[in-house]
């Protein structure tokens, strides 16, 4: 079961907390307005350009921004940061969906700007609304064709213009090269004990690690029993509970259906996790669906798992091996 994890940073871009700034719309007399996102994103890729570790995104980077791999972003300090997340065979035009405003407000967030963009050859999305903090706030970029998305976000102290243009002037330079690898890091955040379930990687990229019982990825398009892992930017509980709640209720469109069962608040390895356990259906078969966000200092790892195939056999087996997950 591959992780709605566009739903999952939606909701950590934007949560409800007032409103506190607007964007004034272009008109004959705003059309220089500096406070407006532009239209249309045509950066061209230079030498002074520098790409964005684990991602296909080229950017021009002041000074005083870092990429922090720790924290998987580009950093000017704990309140001013970009990250970008990229979903391969995955298409615009469902995850426009999910991002238009009707779908936001629908599930009890709020956003401000929601605006079709242009970036570069591809359509896209620019959005700003409230962050998790009612000091902070956060613009994105979705974009993407019927091959890949692309997530990237942006936050900044509500309360510092400067903050903001210079979060959007990184935006306005970026370059997105389709025809490259996504160059790779030192490897994962994390760890676990693989040997519990004996299951094999199946996919691993930057987005989601899925592990099952043959190593093959066509597995997961059957009912799956595999684990799946992905990193993701530390959330609050409120944040992590909506995710659940929209996971199942999304599902019960879907061929696998999860059943509705409260979340519960727990510690692992000293690290607080939201942990959902309940079952799964597919016509006339059932199964178990384990999943928890584990949320780190400065990192946040989500952990998903079903089992049709001895589901019995399988829960404890995901238990001990969502308690065996370290971060380096």
């Amino acid at each position: 079961m591959r992780i709605k994890i566009f739903m999952l940073l939606l909701l950590c871009c934007f949560t409800m907390t007032p409103a506190c700034k607007e964007e004034k719309l272009a008109t004959a007399t705003t059309q220089a307005d500096p406070t407006r996102f532009p239209d249309t994103i045509n950066s061209r890729l230079t030498e002074a350009h520098k790409r964005i570790p684990g991602s296909k995104v080229y950017a021009l980077l002041p000074e005083q921004f870092k990429f922090v791999r720790a924290q998987n972003q580009i950093q000017k300090d704990q309140n001013t940061f970009i990250q970008i997340v990229e979903t391969p065979s995955a298409k615009f035009e469902n995850a426009k969906k999910a991002f238009s405003r009707e779908n936001i407000e629908a599930g009890g967030t709020q956003v401000d700007i929601v605006r079709d963009i242009r970036f570069g050859p591809y359509a896209g999305i620019f959005l700003d609304g409230p962050s998790n903090l009612p000091t902070q706030r956060k613009a994105s970029i979705v974009f993407g064709d019927d091959d890949f998305v692309c997530l990237i976000f942006g936050e900044y102290p509500s309360d510092s213009p400067t903050a903001r243009n210079e979060v959007l002037d990184i935006f306005k330079t970026m370059v997105h090269d389709k025809e490259q690898n996504a160059e790779d890091l030192s490897g994962p955040f994390y760890t676990f004990d693989p040997n519990i379930t004996g299951f094999k990687p199946a996919v691993l990229s930057k987005q989601v690690d899925i592990y099952n019982k043959d190593g093959n990825p066509e597995s997961e398009k059957a009912l799956p029993t595999s684990m799946n892992f992905a990193p993701i930017p530390v959330l609050p509980v409120e944040a992590q509970e909506k995710y659940f709640e929209q996971l199942v209720e999304e599902s019960q469109q879907g061929q696998l259906k999860i059943t509705a069962t409260p979340t519960k608040q727990i510690v692992i390895n000293g690290m607080p996790a939201t942990v959902l356990e309940t079952t799964v259906v597919s016509g006339d078969r059932s199964g178990v669906f384990y999943a928890a966000i584990l949320n780190g200092a400065n990192s946040a790892l989500v952990f998903i798992s079903s089992a049709f195939d001895d589901p019995l056999q399988r829960l404890p087996q995901y238990k001990a091996t969502l308690e065996s997950i370290r971060f380096n």
